[in-house]
C-alpha cells in the first residue's frame, strides 16, 4: 500500500511497480504447483476480472468451480482452498487496480497543478511588467 507522505518510494516507482504486477502473465503449472494453486491458475485464465466488483468475487468463483469440478458437497479440501486463493487473488488484483487508477489519477492532478502554478507565476510576471 503506497503512502503519499512516505518520501522512501516514489509514486512513479509505485505506479510502475503496480503496473508490472497487473501486466504479469501468470506462471505455468508444472508437476510440483499445488492443485489449489492450479485451479486459482485456470481461473484467471479463464475470466477478466477488470471491473468486476470485489463484493460478488466469492460468488462468481463458487459458481465457477460447481461448473468446473461440481457440487460443493463432491469438492475435496483442494478446491475449498482454491475457493480462498482465487477469491483472496479476484481482491488483490482488483486492489491494485483501484491503487494504480487512484496514483495515475493523483499523478495527472499533480502534473496539473504545478503547471497551473507556473502559469499563473509567469501571469503574474507579465502584468506586473507590462
Amino acid at each position: 500500500q503506497y503512502d503519499v507522505n512516505c518520501t522512501e518510494e516514489s509514486m512513479q516507482h509505485r505506479i510502475e511497480l503496480i503496473g508490472d504486477r497487473l501486466a504479469r502473465p501468470a506462471q505455468q503449472a508444472d508437476e510440483t504447483t499445488p492443485p489449489h494453486k492450479v485451479l486459482t491458475a485456470q481461473f484467471l485464465a479463464a475470466c477478466a476480472d477488470g471491473g468486476l466488483e470485489a463484493k460478488i468475487a466469492r460468488s462468481l468463483v463458487s459458481k465457477w468451480l460447481i461448473d468446473k469440478v461440481g457440487h460443493p458437497s463432491l469438492w475435496s479440501a483442494n478446491e475449498w482452498r482454491a475457493l480462498n486463493s482465487i477469491s483472496d487473488a479476484i481482491v488483490s488484483r482488483r486492489a491494485n487496480r483501484v491503487e494504480y487508477w487512484l496514483l495515475m489519477s493523483l499523478k495527472e492532478a499533480q502534473g496539473r497543478k504545478s503547471a497551473i502554478k507556473r502559469w499563473s507565476a509567469e501571469l503574474r510576471t507579465l502584468l506586473h511588467t507590462s
